[in-house]
């Protein structure tokens, strides 16, 4: 490198640095000191060279892991990590190259999927993503395989990310199961610990939590969304089922589920769950007498107000009355 960097100036850099040109020696001198990385740098031409989203994109630069592909191969934006953007420079070639130099090339290439905020929860191979979980009642841990795409996703920037992926043991051939994966907060007790609790005190009508990580967890037993019922019977049987479980979870789980809502109340099938409804999503449950005021739980609380329990609603909205 020391050959090409001569009295602080990059002796091969193109000039005048008009985009084109440079982005050549970009890729080239990305060839000849960063080969190794785990991730490289793209370019597109077209918008068509990148797909997966609702609206066609042409980005200047980006960098993504190495897989294998032509760099002229068509790229997904799900495999997208870091985007940038040609600027000109004035004419002022140090100046830009010792900022591409630091945030770039010593930066995004050489970091792992945790140092650039990346998904670290699961693992990919040639049939698709992998989550491995710690199940409980047994030893040591299990591969579980996410379907390609969420059933369900939360569209917005400011949230939890909730995802709910159909997910099945990796030697399995059907969907048995459904994985949320979503961030929670350090000042509430885990999901999964609501739904263990549930179950050790037989509380029916709820999602069977096998596990539950951090930010994962499997729950047995997908189900429609209830606007998605075929017949009005089958919507009031699942809404009835529904008030059932709420009904068990306070009385014999003591539990207060606090965001009863029509995204939380799934249609299952009786033949195999015994009921025609049931209860999910216990993020924002409290156990009762667990000794967290309303106050103290509503401060850590990512749900939309107009669903939530009214003492959570109005402390967070800073209302005491609704």
């Amino acid at each position: 490198m020391k050959d090409r960097h001569v009295d602080g100036k990059w002796t091969d850099i193109p000039d005048p640095p008009v985009q084109a040109e440079v982005l050549d020696w970009w890729f080239r001198f990305h060839e000849d000191f960063c080969s190794e990385e785990r991730r490289r740098y793209y370019s597109t031409t077209s918008p068509k060279d990148l797909v997966g989203a609702e609206a066609q994109r042409q980005i200047d630069l980006f960098v993504k892991r190495k897989n294998g592909q032509p760099p002229d191969a068509a790229h997904d934006w799900r495999d997208v990590d870091v985007i940038g953007e040609l600027k000109a420079s004035n004419n002022n070639k140090k100046a830009t190259l010792l900022q591409l130099g630091r945030y770039v090339i010593a930066g995004y290439t050489m970091m792992n999927d945790e140092e650039l905020g990346l998904d670290i929860f699961t693992d990919r191979d040639g049939d698709g993503r992998l989550i491995h979980i710690e199940q409980d009642g047994a030893s040591g841990r299990k591969r579980m395989r996410l379907d390609s795409q969420p059933f369900t996703h939360q569209r917005a920037i400011v949230c939890r990310g909730t995802s709910c992926y159909l997910t099945k043991p990796s030697d399995a051939e059907d969907w048995s199961c459904v994985a949320k994966l979503s961030w929670t907060s350090d000042r509430r007790k885990p999901e999964a610990d609501f739904l263990r609790l549930a179950q050790q005190r037989g509380v029916e009508g709820i999602a069977n939590a096998t596990v539950k990580g951090l930010a994962k967890g499997r729950m047995r037993l997908p189900g429609r969304a209830i606007h998605k019922h075929k017949k009005i019977s089958e919507l009031l049987g699942a809404l009835r089922d529904a008030i059932k479980a709420h009904r068990s979870l306070y009385l014999k789980g003591n539990i207060l589920h606090r965001d009863i809502s029509e995204n939380n109340i799934i249609i299952t099938d009786s033949k195999t769950t015994g009921h025609m409804g049931m209860l999910i999503d216990l993020d924002l449950a409290r156990e009762l007498g667990s000794g967290r005021s309303g106050r103290a739980v509503a401060l850590a609380r990512w749900s939309s107000w107009q669903l939530s329990a009214r003492v959570v609603a109005g402390v967070a909205s800073g209302r005491k009355k609704l």
